[in-house]
């Protein structure tokens, strides 16, 4: 089992948006609601625990559409790194960014940025600027 903390940022926290396909694939099956799971307590040993339905247990989280030019998402059809990476490096892209995006160039960007006197926040912000900020 692991645990994971949602950030105070809720528009940078990947939890959040986990849970909200989760909630958009009706996905629960004790939460009927971001209020209602929102509200629960923490009751020490007498948790509650959040379970997904069994019957989507196999089904992606992130999903590509059901075929190319579709606008209707797939049931099955993982989205793969290969997509992801091209929907990536378009909107970089887009953006202007000069600098062709990889993930191997974010990891390498990483690890060239890392030194035990700096939080993990000031690497990112080092790394991606002000504008996700």
């Amino acid at each position: 089992m692991q645990t994971y903390y949602q950030r105070s940022d809720l528009a940078h926290c990947v939890i959040l948006w986990i849970l909200v396909l989760a909630f958009l694939d009706d996905a629960f099956e004790n939460v009927d609601s971001p209020e209602a799971l929102f509200s629960m307590k923490n009751l020490g040993s007498n948790d509650k625990p959040i379970r997904f339905k069994k019957d989507l247990l196999s089904r992606p989280i992130f999903r590509r559409m059901k075929s190319t030019g579709s606008v209707e998402l797939s049931d099955n059809l993982p989205w793969s790194s290969g997509s992801i990476t091209n929907e990536t490096q378009r909107i970089f892209a887009e953006l202007g960014f000069p600098q062709r995006w990889t993930f191997y160039n974010v990891r390498r960007g990483v690890n060239n940025k890392l030194d035990t006197s700096k939080s993990i926040f000031n690497y990112v912000k080092e790394i991606f600027g002000e504008f996700f900020f």
